[in-house]
C-alpha cells in the first residue's frame, strides 16, 4: 500500500511539473515589475497600471503589478480569485472597464461590506485610480487600477 501511495504522489508531482499548474492566479500578461512594501515606484507615467496583492487568513501574499502601455478595448487585465476585469472601451481622457466577478469598493475605513452588488462597470478618466477588493472572508485581492 506504501509503494502505490509513493507512485501516486510521484505521477501527481510529475504531472504538475509538467503542466506548469500553480495554485498563485496573476494577470495573463506579462508582470513587469515585482512590487514589494506599500510603494509602487518606477512604474511607467502613461498607460493603465494594475497593481495586486493577494491575501489570504495566514498573512499577506505577492504583490505584483503590471502596466498596459497602449490598452485596448478586448484587453484582459486582470483574471483571479473568480473575478475577470476587462476593457471596454478607451479614449484619450477616459477608460471603461467590464467587471465580472466578487470585487467592491472598499468602505471609506478599507472594510468590505460583503452584501453589497459587486461592481460590473468602472470608468476611470486620465489621471484617476480606483480601489478594488474581492468580497471574500478566507483569502482575496486588492486591485489598485491606475490610468495615466
Amino acid at each position: 500500500m506504501k509503494k502505490q501511495v509513493k507512485v501516486f504522489i510521484l505521477c501527481l508531482l510529475t504531472v504538475t511539473l509538467l503542466t506548469g499548474c500553480s495554485i498563485e492566479m496573476t494577470p495573463k500578461q506579462k508582470v513587469t515589475e515585482q512590487v514589494s512594501g506599500t510603494e509602487y515606484s518606477g512604474l511607467k507615467d502613461s498607460g493603465l497600471i494594475v497593481k495586486t496583492k493577494n491575501w489570504y487568513s495566514t498573512g499577506s501574499g505577492k504583490e505584483s503589478s503590471v502596466t498596459f502601455s497602449e490598452p485596448k478595448s478586448g484587453d484582459e487585465i486582470y483574471n483571479g480569485f473568480e473575478s475577470v476585469i476587462t476593457v471596454k472601451s478607451v479614449s484619450e481622457d477616459k477608460i471603461v472597464l467590464s467587471i465580472d466577478g466578487c470585487l467592491v469598493e472598499p468602505n471609506e475605513d478599507g472594510s468590505i461590506n460583503m452584501n453589497k452588488k459587486p461592481l460590473e462597470i468602472a470608468t476611470l478618466n486620465k489621471g484617476q485610480s480606483i480601489e478594488l477588493k474581492s468580497q471574500t472572508m478566507d483569502a482575496g485581492v486588492k486591485l489598485t487600477i491606475n490610468y495615466n
